[in-house]
């Protein structure tokens, strides 16, 4: 079966209480996306039959809803044009269709692809995903993370506040729990000394990668530090810093696998 898919079928109205992209002005209704289910394990699920629109002239058309737009670019390998998005698009509250949502991606364990998935889906969804793997008895790869880091031994030597710029920047664009480890350190060594302007650069970035992000790179990178030692420390500074009151969490563990 031929059918729309990919930020095309993304871009056109589905059948599911789901968001979608609707950057539909920005596409090029003339080069769009057609696939065929026998290509895919996915075969004809999340497919709706008979569409048409006549804003981008489809008549009579085959198309992915968004859950099956999603699993065709992740089976794919498109990750870039997924990431920070595909949350949003599939998000969701009903925890039985978030469940159908990750079954699905399970799927995918079979591919080659699978290291770069389930990578990408720790990042999406974090914690979420961590948990329905730990449920279904899917592997979840720790990551073996180095903190005995230089930086520590540089800050003497240049301004704390250069590095620190540095460390917050590295916190925001990577997943990495050395960074996490250095930000604390430096929090806990050297406030007093940083720029106000530094101070809220930190305090932004905790409000960006919060509580949520903090349990998730805790439990899944292992590292030669006590990552429990460490969660702590975040959280008592994350209150410190006043953060805490939209929270419910009393504090963040750490499995077993990780410490």
């Amino acid at each position: 079966m031929l059918y729309v898919s990919g930020v095309y079928a993304l871009n056109l109205p589905c059948k599911l209480d789901l968001q979608g992209d609707w950057h539909m002005s920005a596409l090029d209704w003339k080069k769009i996306t057609f696939l065929n289910s026998a290509d895919s394990i996915y075969k004809d699920y999340g497919i709706e039959q008979s569409y048409s629109n006549s804003l981008v002239n489809l008549y009579n058309v085959n198309k992915a809803n968004y859950i099956r737009a999603c699993l065709d670019l992740l089976e794919q390998g498109k990750f870039s044009l997924l990431k920070t998005f595909m949350h949003k698009w599939l998000d969701t509250d009903d925890k039985k269709l978030l469940s159908e949502i990750f079954s699905q991606v399970s799927k995918l364990s079979t591919s080659d692809k699978w290291s770069e998935i389930d990578d990408f889906m720790c990042h999406e969804y974090m914690m979420k995903w961590v948990r329905f793997k730990d449920e279904k008895g899917i592997p979840n790869i720790i990551k073996i993370s180095d903190s005995r880091s230089s930086v520590k031994e540089q800050i003497n030597q240049i301004n704390v506040n250069n590095i620190a710029e540095h460390v917050i920047d590295d916190y925001l664009r990577r997943t990495e729990l050395n960074d996490l480890y250095l930000l604390m350190y430096i929090c806990r060594k050297y406030w007093k000394n940083l720029e106000q302007s530094v101070k809220k650069r930190i305090k932004r970035a905790m409000t960006i990668k919060d509580l949520e992000y903090v349990e998730f790179v805790v439990n899944t990178q292992a590292s030669f530090i006590d990552n429990q030692a460490l969660a702590n420390d975040y959280f008592k500074f994350f209150n410190e810093l006043g953060l805490l009151s939209d929270y419910s969490k009393s504090s963040i563990e750490v499995t077993k696998e990780s410490k």
